[in-house]
C-alpha cells in the first residue's frame, strides 16, 4: 500500500501544473460531448420508430377503408339487378332491354369493369369497360346460336363493330355462375380469367330466384385488379416504401404499388384471345422488396394462413432495417386478403443521420475550442507560477536579489508581492516565509476541493437524469402492457353522455367502425341502452355532488345488453365520477355469467318439480295401501272378538293384527320421511305404555320359547352395543315427557 502511494505521489510530482489543469477540464468536456451525441442519436431513433408506426397505421387504415368501399359496390349492383328482375322491371329474355339497363348501370358506377347477367335459358348479356374507357357489349343466346360475340358500341343498342367471337358459350358453366348457384347467396367468385381476353378480374355474383325459389339466373359484376394497383400507387409511403395486397390462402398478388402487376402475359405477341395471362405469387415477384417481404412472412409464420390479426414487424434486407405491417381483410362473402405495408428505415433516417453528423461536428468543434481555451488558461495561470519557481530556485541557490513582476490574477499578483517581500525579509523572518507557503498550499487545496465537489455534483446530476429516463421508459412500457392486456371496455363520458375517450378490446365490439369520440350515446347505441347509460351517469354525478359526500370515489353498477354479431351480449358496467362533469365507464362482458344463472334457475325448477312428483307419488301410494290394510285390520279385530276360536287361532290372528299394524306404521314412517325431506316434520306427543311397547318388540323378535329362555345372553360386540344403546337412551329422553 505504501509502495503504491509512493508511486502515485511520485507520478503527481512529475506531472506539470499545465497538464494537471488541462487534463481534468478536457475529460469533463469529452464526457459532456459524448453524452450529448448519444442522447441525440437515441432520441432520433425513437422518433423514427414512432413516425414509422404512425405512417403504417395511416396507410393500412386508408387501404382498408378504400377496399371496404371498393368491394361493397359490386354486391349492391347485383342486388339492384336482382330486385329489378324480381319486380318485372327487367326481363332476362329481352336482351335489348337488358343491355340498355346494364349500360346505364356501368355509366353510373365507374369503379367496376363489367356488369352482366346470365340466365337458366343460356342467355347472357354483358357490358364492360375497355382499357381505353369505351364500352363493349357481349351477347350470347339463341339469337347468336349460343356463340359469344363481342361488339364495340357508342350507345345502348348501337353496336358499331364485331371485335371477336367464340362458339359454344354456356354461361352456366362459367366459374362466376357455378359459385353463385352453389352458395345460394351473394358471394365472391374469386379472381379468374375473362373469357376470350388476357385479363384477370375479381368477380362478385348473386343468384336470382323468383317467388317460388326457382332459379332465374345469376347477376355478376367484375372489376379489374389494375384499379387496386393504381390506388396503391397513389399513396405516399415514404420515399421508397411499398404496399401490396395478396390472397392469404394462395399467396398470389391482388395489387401492388410497385411496378409488378398481379399477373403477366406469357405470350404477349400472340393474338389477344390467345394470350395466356399467369398470376404472380408474391414470393416470385420481380420487385425485390415485395419478394423478400413475402419470404420473411412465410419464414416467420410458416404459412400466410396463420396470420389471423394485425401484425407490426421489422426485418433486415441487405443490412437495412425494414418496417412491416400486415392487416387481414376478411368479408362475409368469402374475401380473404392480406394488406401489407413495408417502409425502409432509411426513408426516415437520412435527415436524422444528417442532423446527427452536424451534431457530431459541432460537438467536436466545441471540444476543440474548449481544449484550446483550457490550454491557454492553463498557460496563463502556469506562466507566472513558473516565473515564481525560477525566482525561488535562484533564491535557493543563494541569489536573494530576486524581484518578480506578474500581471495575472489577483491571487498571483498578491503571491508575487509576498514573494518580493519574502526575498527582502528572508534573513529576518523565515517564519513569515513558512506561513506564506502554508497559506499558498491552503488556497491550492481549497481550489482543488471546490473543483472536485463541482465535478461530483455534475456526475450526480448525470446519474439522476439517466435514472429518471429509465424510470420513465419502464413506466411507459408497463402502461402499454396494461392497456394491451385489458379485456374490458374503458370509456370517459361527460354529463350529457358524450364520448370523451374510448378504449376497447378486440374480443368484442359493437359497431367497431364508428368513430365515437365527440358523439353522444344516442348517436351510437340503441335508445334503450342509451337511456340506461345516461341515467347511470346522472346518478354517479349526483352522488359526487351530494352534500356531506367525502372525496372518495363512489361507483354505480349497471347491467345492460347489446346485440353483437346476432347474439345477445350482457355487460356489467362500473361508473365512477372523475370530476363534476365527467365519469369513467368500465364495462365487462358477463354473458357467460347470465347463461350460468339461467341454467341454475332451470336446474332448481327441475329439482323442485321432481321433489313434488315424489311427494305426490308417496301420498297416492300410501292412500292406496292404507285402504286394504285397514280392511284387513278391521276383519282381524272382528275375528279376535269371536269366542269360538281356539288359542292357536287366537295367536295366529293376534300375529296378523300386529303385523298389519306394523305395516301401517311403516307406511306412516314413509310419509314421515317425505315430511322430513320437505322440512315439515312435527312431534306428536301422546302418552303410551313404554314397558308394553318393549314387551311387544320383545315378543315380536323372540317368537319361540327357546329364544325367550336365552334372551339374557347375546353373542355380539359389547363396545359396539354400548355405543348403539347410548344414543337410544338420549333419544328416548328427547322425544318423551318422562
Amino acid at each position: 500500500m505504501n509502495t503504491l502511494t509512493d508511486r502515485v505521489a511520485k507520478l503527481a510530482r512529475s506531472v506539470p501544473l499545465r497538464h494537471a489543469l488541462v487534463v481534468p477540464f478536457i475529460l469533463q468536456i469529452s464526457l459532456a460531448v459524448a453524452l450529448t451525441g448519444w442522447l441525440s442519436i437515441r432520441n432520433g431513433q425513437q422518433a423514427v420508430n414512432e413516425v414509422a408506426v404512425q405512417l403504417r397505421h395511416e396507410i393500412t387504415a386508408r387501404i382498408h377503408q378504400y377496399l371496404q368501399t371498393y368491394v361493397d359496390t359490386p354486391h349492391k349492383i347485383n342486388q339492384l339487378n336482382a330486385n329489378a328482375i324480381r319486380l318485372g322491371e327487367v326481363n332476362v329474355q329481352d336482351l335489348t332491354a337488358l343491355e340498355q339497363h346494364l349500360w346505364y348501370q356501368l355509366e353510373t358506377f365507374d369503379t367496376v369493369t363489367a356488369v352482366y347477367i346470365g340466365s337458366e335459358y343460356r342467355e347472357h348479356v354483358a357490358v364492360e369497360r375497355s382499357e381505353s374507357g369505351r364500352f363493349q357489349v357481349k351477347v350470347s343466346g339463341e339469337a347468336t346460336q349460343h356463340d359469344i360475340r363481342i361488339y364495340t358500341a357508342e350507345q345502348p343498342g348501337q353496336r358499331t363493330k364485331l371485335l371477336r367471337s367464340r362458339p359454344n358459350y354456356d354461361p352456366r358453366t362459367r366459374p362466376w355462375y357455378a359459385s353463385a348457384v352453389k352458395s345460394g347467396t351473394a358471394t365472391w367468385g374469386g379472381i379468374y380469367r375473362l373469357f376470350a381476353t388476357p385479363k384477370y378480374v375479381l368477380n362478385a355474383s348473386l343468384p336470382i330466384y323468383d317467388d317460388r325459389r326457382q332459379l332465374l339466373g345469376v347477376a355478376a359484376v367484375d372489376f379489374s385488379l389494375t384499379g387496386i394497383s393504381q390506388f396503391l400507387r397513389s399513396l405516399s409511403i415514404g420515399r421508397s416504401g411499398e404496399t401490396f395486397i395478396l390472397e392469404r390462402r394462395t399467396g398470389l398478388l391482388v395489387g401492388s404499388s410497385a411496378t409488378q402487376q398481379p399477373y403477366v402475359i406469357q405470350n404477349p405477341t400472340a393474338p389477344l384471345d390467345q394470350q395466356n395471362p399467369v398470376r404472380v405469387p408474391a414470393i416470385a415477384s420481380s420487385d425485390a422488396l415485395t419478394r423478400r417481404t413475402a419470404e420473411y412472412l412465410r419464414q416467420r409464420f410458416g404459412s400466410l394462413a396463420e396470420i389471423a390479426q394485425a401484425q407490426q414487424l421489422d426485418f433486415d434486407l441487405a443490412g437495412e432495417r425494414q418496417f412491416l405491417q400486415v392487416v387481414p381483410l376478411k368479408t362475409a362473402q368469402g374475401l380473404d386478403w392480406l394488406i401489407i405495408v413495408v417502409v425502409p428505415e432509411r426513408d426516415f433516417m437520412d435527415q436524422i443521420n444528417a442532423n446527427t453528423r452536424n451534431t457530431i461536428v459541432l460537438c467536436l468543434a466545441a471540444f476543440g475550442l474548449a481544449t484550446a481555451l483550457g490550454i491557454l488558461t492553463a498557460r496563463w495561470i502556469a506562466q507566472p507560477i513558473l516565473q515564481l519557481g525560477s525566482a525561488a530556485k535562484a533564491i535557493a541557490a543563494g541569489n536573494l536579489d530576486q524581484t518578480v513582476s506578474v500581471s495575472s490574477t489577483s491571487e498571483l499578483n498578491g503571491l508575487a508581492q509576498s514573494f518580493n517581500q519574502m526575498a527582502q525579509q528572508l534573513r529576518e523572518s523565515f517564519s513569515a516565509l513558512a506561513r506564506t507557503n502554508e497559506e499558498l498550499e491552503s488556497r491550492v487545496a481549497q481550489r482543488t476541493t471546490e473543483l472536485g465537489e463541482k465535478n461530483l455534483q455534475l456526475q450526480q446530476e448525470i446519474r439522476d437524469r439517466q435514472a429518471a429516463e429509465a424510470a420513465l421508459k419502464t413506466s411507459e412500457a408497463e402502461l402499454r402492457l396494461m392497456f394491451a392486456a385489458m379485456t374490458d371496455i374503458v370509456i370517459v363520458f361527460d354529463a350529457e353522455g358524450r364520448y370523451l375517450k374510448y378504449m376497447q378490446t378486440q374480443s368484442f365490439s359493437y359497431e367497431p367502425d364508428v368513430d365515437r369520440v365527440g358523439k353522444t350515446v344516442y348517436e351510437v347505441l340503441p335508445k334503450i341502452v342509451a337511456d340506461v347509460i345516461t341515467k347511470a351517469i346522472s346518478q354517479a354525478l349526483h352522488l359526487r355532488k351530494k352534500p356531506g359526500a367525502d372525496d372518495k370515489r363512489k361507483n354505480i353498477f349497471v347491467e345492460y345488453h347489446l346485440a353483437i354479431e346476432h347474439q345477445e351480449t350482457w355487460f356489467l358496467a362500473s361508473v365512477s365520477p372523475l370530476s363534476d362533469h365527467a365519469v369513467l365507464w368500465v364495462a365487462r362482458d358477463i354473458s357467460k355469467l347470465k347463461k350460468t344463472e339461467a341454467a341454475l334457475k332451470q336446474a332448481k325448477e327441475s329439482a323442485d318439480a321432481a321433489s313434488l312428483a315424489k311427494s305426490q307419488f308417496l301420498s297416492n301410494m300410501s292412500h292406496e295401501l292404507r285402504t286394504p290394510l285397514n280392511i284387513i285390520l278391521g276383519f282381524t279385530q272382528l275375528l279376535l272378538r269371536s269366542q269360538s276360536l281356539n288359542p292357536q287361532q287366537q295367536d295366529y290372528l293376534d300375529t296378523i293384527n300386529r303385523s298389519g299394524e306394523d305395516l301401517l306404521t311403516l307406511i306412516n314412517d314413509v310419509l314421515e320421511m317425505s315430511k322430513i325431506e320437505a322440512g315439515r316434520v312435527t312431534l306428536n306427543e301422546t302418552e303410551f305404555d313404554l314397558y308394553g311397547l318393549l314387551e311387544f318388540v320383545y315378543n315380536k323378535c323372540l317368537t319361540s320359547k327357546h329364544d325367550r329362555k336365552n334372551c339374557n345372553s347375546f353373542l355380539s360386540d359389547r363396545p359396539t352395543c354400548r355405543t348403539t344403546f347410548a344414543p337410544m337412551r338420549v333419544n328416548c329422553a328427547k322425544f318423551s315427557l318422562i
